[in-house]
């Protein structure tokens, strides 16, 4: 879960979608065939995967439940404010799936990415912090 969530960042980051703050051209390839919210959706995935490995600790769940809510909130929001104010998102939200992975067309997305090297950065960008950092940042 961590290299898909990492992956979505990275791959959100190679190719800005219309949804981020810098609108970009509204067209439906790449990462967007698997979400229109790729950054905002790893973070999500990040703190899912950590709250579903989480003790019972109030801090530990509110903590990481609230990556995920955030995700959820705030690209439901996102999606409210862009659909208000540009034409032509609408064709671009009508084309794409909210949650990452929902759509039958994410393994066209996949192989579609603009730089394939996203995919395996990620993957990459995971293994190396679990490996190295995590125990140095998990305390």
């Amino acid at each position: 879960v961590m290299g898909a969530a990492f992956a979505l960042v990275v791959a959100g980051f190679v190719q800005p979608s219309p949804a981020g703050m810098v609108a970009a051209r509204p067209e439906v390839r790449g990462v967007a065939r698997i979400t229109r919210h790729p950054v905002l959706m790893g973070f999500g995935l990040w703190g899912l995967a950590h709250l579903l490995l989480t003790s019972v600790y109030a801090a530990e769940l509110a903590f990481f439940g609230g990556f995920a809510i955030f995700a959820v909130v705030g690209c439901e929001h996102q999606d409210q404010r862009k659909l208000a104010a540009s034409e032509s998102y609408r064709a671009f939200h009508a084309a794409t799936p909210f949650l990452p992975f929902s759509s039958p067309g994410f393994v066209r997305g996949l192989v579609e990415m603009p730089l394939p090297v996203a995919i395996a950065a990620g993957i990459a960008l995971a293994w190396a912090l679990r490996t190295y950092a995590h125990a140095w940042l998990s305390g």
